[in-house]
């Protein structure tokens, strides 16, 4: 009988394999962000440095994620631009030199998790892809974030009005590329 009670706790153990860390490349990671205007076709671009990133899988499937976004590392090939986005008006990285991500729960390739900025912690949920070949793992999400839930309010038409072409939508998107391995 003992036997049968062994052999039970060693298939469940199994069963409940722990979450492996994976060594995530942040040479070849990235963050991109895009702001939109309400009016017109201007979208600028620009980038976001990882400070950090732990991911943990099991097997093939993701299971956790922390990442850590050096907010001074704001780029846009505007530099008055570049140097507006780091200011109090947007993300006053001087104050608040990172935002944080960190993934609570994974359904399918629907993520949940928990976003920081300057302060502020929000819930977001989003489609993600995972791809695997020659040794590498890279993972994808296209984030709609709402940036006036993170207290940045600069001329968004929600709080200030008759700002004519001067308008930003209060989306922004991120893309977060994350690669393991080579």
């Amino acid at each position: 009988m003992k036997t049968i009670y062994i052999l039970a706790l060693v298939l469940l153990c199994a069963a409940f394999k722990p979450a492996d860390d994976q060594q995530v490349n942040l040479a070849k990671s990235k963050v991109t962000w895009t702001g939109h205007a309400e009016t017109g076709a201007y979208d600028p671009t620009g980038s976001i440095d990882m400070k950090t990133a732990k991911v943990s899988m099991n097997g093939d499937q993701l299971t956790g994620a922390t990442i850590v976004m050096d907010m001074n590392t704001v780029r846009h090939e505007n530099n008055d631009l570049q140097e507006h986005l780091k200011k109090a008006d947007f993300f006053d990285t001087r104050k608040y030199p990172e935002a944080v991500f960190k993934l609570t729960a994974v359904n399918g390739n629907q993520a949940t998790g928990k976003l920081t900025i300057k302060g502020i912690s929000q819930g977001l949920s989003f489609p993600f892809t995972l791809q695997k070949e020659a040794g590498r793992i890279t993972i994808q999400a296209k984030i709609k974030v709402d940036r006036t839930k993170f207290g940045i309010k600069y001329n968004s038409s929600s709080f200030f009005q008759d700002l004519g072409s001067y308008a930003i939508k209060n989306d922004f998107d991120l893309v977060v590329t994350i690669v393991i391995g080579g």
